[in-house]
């Protein structure tokens, strides 16, 4: 089946920058002083009652790198709208839960803001736009409901697209996965590849994971019969759509959302909606150019008392001296792989955390 190629309504350059974006300070003689790359970071502050905190303004915050002040040239406050991908995986593994991923899916478009936009993208061996950047609810309503099951997986290439389109939108944006994140046809994109990507883009990920693993080893009438691994439906397929789907979450700052029944889904879905609406964007350029794998730690504070700041706590630079983004600086110094099948996670009941949970 031919690969339909995602084309996406808004294809600007993001005045935030993806990671890869690159800028130029010019003074009063035009002499360039520095090229560099502007450093970005989703911040969400809680007070002690653990709400978010909305309202709050540029000059409220402070960011420090290696403990040096450092000026902001960017913000965004809570109220600028967002661009969300709807990826949803109608595969064969997810056929069974597919009215509920669209339930979840009709459930966030209930909870967007006016000026919020969503995109709707279907996948399983190919790719389907079923509607492009848009705020009607009445066109995602009907894009969602026209979803319909399919064959293979393309996790990987599907995810490596969208990824690729959004960081050309201007403005915020964020991509929630629908997904068991199990993969056997991605043709272009890999697990590791496609986490390189997500570290160096400014996109939040959240996956909302479908536990299919069950039903699928229900089916095996016997333990000879379950599938051979890299089908898609062996057991270590399932350890290592976990594992992928946790660390697509980590590489940019999220956290996953297992999805066991409905009660689940509107958990997540609520909580995802809860933290867009009440996330900061806070960007800088750093005073000197990184140079290839130097670590730098990044500290953003709030100038009122008793709140706690959740945001980028560090980055490293790549060969090409851009920035790769990470919640822990050491792991993004660790190479993406795999050991053994049975040092990786299944997660299936993890309970959805919440502020002040």
């Amino acid at each position: 089946m031919p690969v339909v190629k995602i084309l996406l309504l808004a294809a600007f350059v993001a005045f935030a920058g993806a990671g890869l974006a690159q800028a130029q300070e010019v003074d009063a003689g035009d002499v360039i002083r520095v090229k560099t790359s502007l450093v970005n970071s989703p911040v969400l502050v809680i007070g002690r009652d653990g709400k978010y905190v909305p309202n709050l303004r540029r000059e409220d915050f402070q960011v420090f790198e290696n403990g040096v002040k450092q000026e902001i040239a960017y913000f965004a406050p809570v109220d600028n709208p967002f661009t969300v991908a709807l990826l949803i995986d109608t595969s064969r593994s997810t056929v069974f839960n597919l009215q509920d991923i669209q339930h979840a899916a009709l459930a966030f478009v209930e909870k967007m803001r006016p000026r919020d936009r969503a995109v709707v993208v279907s996948f399983s061996d190919d790719f389907n736009v079923l509607t492009e950047a848009t705020s009607d609810p009445e066109i995602l309503r009907s894009a969602i409901a026209s979803i319909r099951p399919g064959g293979g997986s393309r996790v990987y290439d599907a995810v490596d697209s969208l990824i690729e389109e959004l960081n050309r939108i201007e403005g915020r944006t964020a991509l929630i996965l629908f997904s068991d994140g199990v993969d056997n046809d991605s043709q272009k994109a890999t697990f590791e590849s496609t986490l390189r990507k997500a570290e160096r883009s400014d996109t939040l990920i959240y996956p909302v994971q479908f536990s299919t693993y069950d039903r699928m080893k229900a089916r095996a009438p016997t333990r000879s019969s379950l599938p051979a691994e890299g089908t898609g439906f062996s057991e270590q397929d399932y350890r290592r759509a976990g594992a992928y789907l946790r660390r697509l979450a980590d590489a940019t700052s999220t956290g996953i959302y297992p999805a066991a029944d409905i009660s689940d889904l509107d958990r997540a879905i609520a909580s995802i909606v809860d933290e867009l609406h009440n996330e900061y964007s806070i960007g800088y350029y750093p005073r000197n150019a990184g140079v290839s794998g130097e670590q730098r730690r990044v500290e953003v504070r709030v100038n009122r008392p008793q709140l706690v700041v959740r945001a980028r706590t560090g980055y490293v630079v790549d060969r090409l001296g851009a920035v790769t983004r990470t919640a822990n600086t050491q792991r993004a110094l660790t190479p993406v792989t795999i050991e053994s099948d049975a040092s990786l996670p299944v997660s299936r009941t993890d309970p959805v955390t919440k502020p002040g949970e």
